[in-house]
């Protein structure tokens, strides 16, 4: 496949938002998650360096993740990895929503992990 040229700010800021939303409605029809992944891949591929993109990313493979009567360990380490690339690179700036959402959504699941394998039930 021939290299991605890089989108534009607002081009690729509409695209999020694109893919999120056709993510949300996969709630229903798992196909249509599976296709915003896609596209969030291939956005991500054609701006690497963009935390925002990378947190969308990371955010719509958690929630893959947790789908019911799944855990998806692979899913998980891939999200948690974009999140990392990105920590503490100044091209990434101030997290965006979709950057601060996959933080918050992977801060819980180490919580809820770590509950579920010591035994505790604080929450």
């Amino acid at each position: 496949m021939p290299p991605l040229r890089p989108p534009d700010r607002t081009r690729l800021a509409a695209a999020r938002h694109v893919i999120y939303l056709l993510f949300r409605q996969g709630r229903d029809d798992p196909a249509l998650a599976d296709e915003a992944i896609r596209l969030a891949r291939v956005v991500h591929r054609a701006a690497p360096d963009d935390g925002e993109t990378a947190g969308l990313l990371a955010l719509l493979l958690f929630h893959e993740a947790r789908r019911p009567a799944r855990w998806d360990a692979q899913l998980l380490a891939e999200g948690r990895r974009l999140l990392a690339e990105g920590t503490g690179d100044a091209r990434c700036g101030v997290p965006g929503p979709f950057r601060q959402q996959a933080l918050a959504v992977s801060a819980a699941m180490s919580a809820q992990v770590q509950a579920e394998t010591t035994g505790s039930d604080d929450g």
